[in-house]
């Protein structure tokens, strides 16, 4: 039987979660005025390093396992913040594919995480119309369902490498890095 992605990240504890958004703007500055030209090429994607708690031998061994079945950046796993919380319930939201202004059926403030199709997303801003979010709406949404309580991102592992760290005291520390799968 073979291994289905996207696989469900493992129930484990996070004891450190680094949420990174990169943009793909350039900007050149003149040597002599110091001017600045900037150009936007519109993309972005989140990037992560996440730390596990010391796992035991027994508790390390799911995580071993789900670290190996993604075969290095072959592999997609769905993850949610760990520290996010919010008493927000659902909601729609209406964009097309590329945009950076969505609608909303209720008001929506500045800095909330949310999730449509397993892709993550933040607001810049508060409101309901044409409200300004990061990354680029990743598809079209008409009326989609928005989901704030455990917003989720696809990603896949950065590198080929699964490292796995072990102390004479048989505890397993794994930490590893991470990216918005495209």
């Amino acid at each position: 039987m073979s291994v289905t992605f996207p696989l469900q990240f493992p129930d484990v504890g996070i004891t450190k979660f680094d949420l990174r958004y990169r943009k793909t703007v350039a900007m050149t500055e003149s040597p002599f005025s110091y001017a600045q030209q900037i150009h936007d090429f519109g993309g972005g994607r989140w990037e992560a390093e996440v730390t596990l708690a010391p796992l035991t031998y027994e508790q390390s061994k799911p995580v071993q396992a789900f670290l190996i079945g993604l075969e290095g950046r072959k592999g997609t796993f769905e993850m949610a913040h760990p520290l996010h919380t919010t008493t927000m319930s659902a909601t729609l939201a209406t964009g097309s594919a590329g945009d950076e202004d969505i609608s909303f059926n209720q008001q929506v403030t500045a800095g909330t995480y949310f999730s449509i199709a397993d892709r993550l997303y933040m607001t810049t801003e508060t409101g309901t119309s044409s409200v300004n979010i990061q990354p680029p709406l990743r598809a079209d949404a008409s009326s989609a369902s928005v989901d704030f309580t455990q917003p989720k991102g696809t990603w896949r592992m950065a590198t080929n490498e699964a490292n796995i760290y072990t102390d004479t005291n048989g505890l397993f520390y794994i930490t590893f890095a991470c990216v918005e799968a495209l």
